[in-house]
């Protein structure tokens, strides 16, 4: 039943045109149903272009003039390690936890995560003895066995060649999609209900997403929006005492050293923001209002706004950062595993196009990664 709420909520989130945010609540909240179960659906869409992604444009000219990157150009790669990550040992049916965040969780996950934890350092120090990297950008166990770090394009084969290393990815960089609202739509069709907004309809759909919980990776967020105003009432799907209980697993408190529940919790409605670009609890959209109109289109409400489902949780996590350009793999990884870890059941992720010069090979293991979570 939970999946089918959040299918019909990720299929048609892109059809509205605008959104929202809501006011802190730190009341206490009732614990997570441990007996519930969690299935991942994930939409990647590819929206428009935005016009002022100067240095993403840039970057895809210089690549483009010098038929891709040069052996001296400093890049992102993500080297991953042959040995089974967390959700490739939940897959498998050897657990019986319901979800990859119940089983990282538990001490069998735990174990686990600490014993890649060991040979990921064992990796970091080799890469950096032989001066092959310059530091490590992020780690994940959960969605992939694996780390991102700062090296130079022409010792990705170098890196490649190591018995401990399974396979090098090098992170590209995804341009910034485009409002809804900015968009010209006059040549759309919809042969479905929708409202005056364009949001899909779905009051004929007996489920308005409660006790779910959606992540929205995208741009930013302005959670003052009236649209998240309304809490969500009864039982929640992500507590405070959830959020508290996982925050120190998650690539976010590993990065931000310190971070507490204050941090991050913003709301009933919203449990959960933090930036993976810039590496800080600020979400709020310096330049776009993209990811605002989503979580809105998803789980809004106001005396303007109808959402797909009012009721569900929206764990806000903005992958584009303030000034640079665009979204980099490595990040997207990280806030992807921390939805994992938290324990959503969908995930949106509003991606421009590839604004880098990826290898088809990257292209492929990062889809497998995709693939698992669905």
């Amino acid at each position: 039943m939970r999946k089918s709420v959040v299918s019909v909520l990720m299929a048609v989130v892109m059809m509205g045109c605008f959104a929202g945010c809501a006011v802190p609540d730190n009341s206490a909240n009732t614990e997570k149903d441990e007996t519930s179960s969690q299935k991942l659906d994930i939409l990647k869409s590819d929206m428009k272009l935005t016009e002022d992604q100067t240095a993403s444009k840039i970057k895809a000219e210089y690549l483009k003039k010098n038929d891709g990157y040069k052996k001296s150009d400093e890049v992102v790669a993500i080297v991953t390690l042959p040995d089974d990550a967390l959700i490739d040992t939940y897959l498998s049916g050897d657990t019986a936890e319901e979800s990859v965040g119940d089983y990282a969780a538990g001490s069998a996950g735990a174990a686990q995560a600490s014993r890649i934890a060991a040979k990921q350092n064992s990796l970091i120090a080799e890469l950096l003895r032989a001066e092959l990297i310059s530091g490590v950008e992020n780690r994940y166990s959960a969605i992939l066995n694996g780390v991102a770090v700062n090296t130079t394009y022409g010792n990705l084969g170098e890196i490649e060649k190591l018995k401990s290393v399974d396979s090098v990815i090098l992170s590209d960089t995804f341009n910034r999609p485009q409002a809804m609202s900015d968009t010209d739509v006059s040549g759309i069709v919809n042969n479905v209900d929708v409202y005056d907004t364009g949001i899909f309809n779905s009051g004929s759909v007996p489920f308005t997403g409660k006790g779910t919980a959606v992540a929205v990776l995208d741009s930013g967020f302005d959670c003052s929006h009236s649209v998240f105003a309304k809490q969500p009432e009864g039982d929640l799907w992500l507590t405070q005492q959830h959020i508290s209980a996982t925050l120190a697993q998650t690539n976010a408190a590993k990065t931000t050293r310190g971070l507490e529940l204050t941090d991050v919790w913003y709301s009933r409605k919203i449990p959960y923001v933090y930036d993976y670009a810039d590496k800080d609890n600020d979400v709020f959209p310096y330049d776009s209002e993209h990811g605002t109109h989503v979580a809105g289109i998803i789980g809004g409400s106001d005396d303007v706004i109808t959402g797909v489902a009012v009721d569900t949780q929206l764990v806000l996590m903005k992958v584009f950062p303030d000034l640079d350009d665009g979204a980099k793999t490595d990040d997207i990884l990280a806030a992807l595993e921390d939805a994992v870890l938290l324990g959503v059941d969908a995930i949106n992720m509003s991606l421009g196009s590839s604004c880098g010069f990826a290898r088809e090979e990257d292209g492929n293991k990062i889809n497998d990664v995709y693939d698992k979570l669905n």
